[in-house]
């Protein structure tokens, strides 16, 4: 389960939707895999092997962050390489993820990120 850095209402609300929406759904699933991409970019395995995440209360930039990248990802569905209509199905297609949806984030991102180096 993602780290819920922002909600799916978020979203919503800057995309200007409301939950009644068709995409609805959609921004939902957008919402969870652009937490799960921010889980993956600032989680570090601890000395025994778990993987550490931000804990609450997250700073306000992880919430601006997670926003950004479900927008991201929620626009690229218009994009050429997808399927043309399938947003607008019963059950919403698996979101597709650009390769560089962190890279636009990664200042909010870069202060939270657990650095290795050589002491």
């Amino acid at each position: 389960m993602a780290s819920p850095y922002c909600l799916p209402a978020d979203v919503l609300a800057r995309l200007r939707l409301n939950d009644q929406h068709p995409d609805a759904p959609y921004v939902t699933e957008c919402t969870t895999a652009a937490c799960e991409l921010i889980d993956d970019r600032l989680g570090y395995p601890d000395p025994d092997g778990a993987i550490v995440l931000p804990v609450p209360p997250y700073p306000r930039r992880l919430w601006r962050a997670a926003i950004g990248v479900a927008v991201d990802i929620y626009r690229f569905k218009d994009r050429e390489s997808d399927t043309a209509g399938t947003w607008a199905t019963a059950t919403a297609p698996a979101p597709r993820i650009p390769t560089d949806v962190l890279e636009r984030y990664e200042s909010l991102l870069s202060p939270d990120r657990h650095v290795w180096g050589i002491a």
